[in-house]
């Protein structure tokens, strides 16, 4: 594991947890969709996987890309910068991640 992307050589994986507030999950799970929409869309062609798995107000993210390059394009997305925005306006309690590589 590392917490820097751009040691990696070839695809990243990044796993990422997220708890939405109290009340805030269908808000934080829009934001997630926005997301999920955009890595799915031909506007990312470096994001090979980007799924996410819900338990009550726990959000798990699974996502692969092709090079660190392509993990900070989808970083730049406005659907991205929108999760920034949702964390600090306190829709989400925690947000964390952490890049692996492929063995």
């Amino acid at each position: 594991m590392t917490s820097k992307p751009e040691d990696i050589i070839g695809h990243v994986i990044l796993v990422a947890h997220l708890t939405a507030a109290p009340g805030k999950g269908e808000e934080a799970a829009a934001v997630i969709r926005k997301i999920m929409d955009s890595a799915n869309s031909d506007a990312e062609p470096g994001t090979l996987v980007y799924r996410v798995s819900r338990f009550n107000e726990e959000f798990v993210h699974f996502e692969e890309y092709e090079s660190a390059a392509a993990l900070q394009k989808h970083q730049e997305q406005e659907a991205f910068l929108k999760l920034i925005e949702a964390h600090q306006a306190e829709v989400f309690t925690k947000v964390e991640w952490a890049h692996y590589k492929e063995i």
